[in-house]
């Protein structure tokens, strides 16, 4: 019997992953997944040549959608107790104000689990797209803190910036579904007639097309109305496909260039002409690595998301409600890892220019030759409208690249015409410096932004970390639970040089290095032993106390001192300072 060919469309990339792992180590399927949501699922299915396959898996909500789209068998990944157990442990870890919202077949293990645990849990049943809008505008207005659901309720709780949680399928689950398809399949397969279309020659190229059968007759086109010259000049090359099998030739249209390329299939003894078309218009500048160029996109990081909504970030969020109106220049400026790539992709995705690129000019590793060409080259970005360019990073530019990117920004009036974000990295105190970020917030009349260090978020570390974790799990496919509250005293009793990027780095680090369910105490602390070591190897002054700052601070200090010649031994710690562990945690969380 032959392979059963299954399609397999996950909803978010880590499940596509583990999908495929476990597709690739079975010898009686082959399976082609692809990553698509709620929302582009039907897209992806009308695209596709559904008679190559025997069945559909898929999960939740698209697994329903799906199951009216096409007469192909859908199988659904049902979640199993485990999964639904695991999701609500691990939201337990960061709020208590936490509600589910999800299709009526995971609402029945959540109620049941609810029952065993003795949970009170706010469970709310959705069956449609605007059910999960109802639901969640209203626990929005409510002061939820946290959104347990699938996709497409964790899709929408992000677009209303409400900490979410995707629920997990775990490997027991895509197994168990598996051997449902090739069991049914046995039986179906009998009944099951084989034709391919032509269209499935399309299914990888991201190109415009148009097919012909061998009477000359156009059967198939991605144009939604092809024009007379396509057509024309497309049929002309027909006999040359019949002969060679292939063609390539470029025509030129009213100030267009058009490339097409012809090629030949035989698919159930018909023959078929199909001719992708490439246009040509206006050459763009050719990006540079220092040159970044990011299309619309809504999707944020949980992790910056939770910050966020902090009470530190209340007045800088009331200050880009007030100018997402406008065009004026934004000067953001924070310590290396408190976000400003975030924030900046915030700014853009909440200002009237979301719909159009975002491009991020990274001013450490810019040329002299990469300026001259944004500024001297007619097709540059930089002489079009209604973009946004952010300058990651300013305080690396030379005062010559800032005079002559102001000359050339007031002169084309560049900031009127665009929206102009610029970054500063706070670590270099020298004069020069510090005039050149003077005159680049005054020149362009920037509203200034100073995002908070790592010491305002101490208290919201716990929840950082199982965010980070569940963020983690998505992507990669894993269900660890959690991290030893221990662990969680050390990392709110370390001192954060680089931020947020190096708390996301050392979680990272753990995650990988668990093999249990919860990241280790013993783990975290090897980790930030080596993060000081490193620290210190830049600071040679590292061990010598500063006298310089309050009482609070030079305790602080001290006890971070000692914490870390103890190799982070709480116990150790406390026993050498002669204080008791409470009194220990109480000074670590007021440091």
């Amino acid at each position: 019997m032959r392979k059963i060919k299954i399609l397999g469309i996950a909803p978010y990339e880590g499940l596509k992953n583990v999908m495929d792992t476990i597709a690739s180590q079975r010898t009686d399927i082959e399976m082609t997944t692809y990553h698509a949501d709620l929302d582009y699922a039907p897209t992806l299915l009308s695209g596709l040549d559904l008679e190559t396959y025997d069945a559909i898996l898929s999960r939740g909500g698209t697994a329903l959608t799906l199951k009216t789209l096409t007469t192909l068998p859908v199988f659904d990944m049902e979640l199993s107790y485990y999964d639904v157990l695991n999701a609500i442990t691990l939201a337990e870890g960061i709020t208590n104000n936490f509600s589910i919202v999800c299709y009526p077949s995971i609402a029945v293990l959540a109620e049941q689990l609810g029952e065993i645990l003795n949970h009170d849990l706010n469970i709310l049943i959705t069956y449609s797209w605007d059910d999960t809008v109802k639901h969640i505008d209203t626990l929005k207005k409510q002061g939820c803190e946290l959104i347990i659901g699938d996709m497409s309720a964790c899709r929408y709780a992000k677009e209303c910036n409400i900490p979410n949680m995707l629920f997990n399928s775990g490997s027991a689950t895509i197994k168990k579904t598996l051997d449902q398809i090739v069991d049914f399949s046995k039986y179906y397969l009998n009944y099951q007639i084989e034709n391919r279309l032509v269209k499935t020659k399309m299914i990888e190229r991201d190109e415009m097309y148009l097919i012909y059968d061998e009477t000359g007759i156009l059967t198939y086109s991605s144009i939604k109305a092809p024009s007379h010259f396509l057509t024309t000049e497309t049929r002309k090359l027909i006999p040359d496909v019949k002969k060679y099998g292939h063609t390539v030739t470029i025509k030129n249209n009213k100030g267009s260039s058009y490339k097409l390329t012809g090629e030949k299939a035989v698919l159930s003894d018909i023959y078929y002409y199909y001719f992708f078309i490439e246009v040509n218009k206006k050459a763009e500048l050719e990006l540079t690595g220092s040159i970044i160029k990011s299309e619309p996109q809504k999707t944020s990081s949980q992790f910056f998301s939770f910050l966020y909504q902090h009470k530190a970030y209340n007045a800088i969020r009331r200050k880009i409600e007030d100018i997402s109106k406008t065009n004026l220049p934004v000067f953001l400026e924070g310590e290396e890892g408190t976000g400003k790539d975030r924030l900046a992709q915030i700014i853009h995705n909440t200002s009237r220019l979301q719909s159009y690129p975002l491009f991020t000019i990274n001013c450490e590793s810019l040329t002299d030759n990469e300026v001259k060409e944004l500024i001297g080259n007619t097709n540059s970005p930089f002489y079009n409208n209604d973009y946004t360019f952010y300058f990651k990073n300013c305080n690396y530019l030379s005062t010559t690249l800032i005079e002559q990117l102001i000359t050339f920004i007031s002169f084309t009036n560049m900031s009127r015409r665009n929206r102009l974000l610029l970054s500063w990295r706070i670590e270099d105190t020298e004069s020069n410096t510090l005039s050149n970020r003077e005159y680049l917030v005054n020149k362009l009349s920037c509203v200034h932004i100073i995002l908070p260090n790592m010491s305002h978020f101490i208290d919201e570390i716990p929840k950082l970390v199982n965010i980070y974790i569940s963020e983690l799990n998505k992507t990669h496919g894993m269900q660890l639970a959690g991290i030893e509250p221990e662990a969680l005293s050390l990392l709110q009793g370390y001192r954060w040089k680089n931020n947020l990027d190096q708390l996301k780095r050392v979680i990272n680090e753990a995650f990988f290095g668990t093999h249990g369910t919860y990241i280790k105490t013993s783990l975290i602390a090897d980790i930030l032993r080596r993060e000081s070591f490193s620290n210190r190897r830049f600071n040679t002054n590292s061990c010598n106390l500063d006298l310089s700052g309050s009482l609070k601070d030079i305790t602080y200090n001290i006890i971070l001192q000692v914490l870390q010649e103890e190799n982070y031994n709480q116990s150790a710690t406390a026993t050498r300072l002669g204080i008791s562990r409470t009194t220990l945690w109480r000074l670590l969380k007021q440091g």
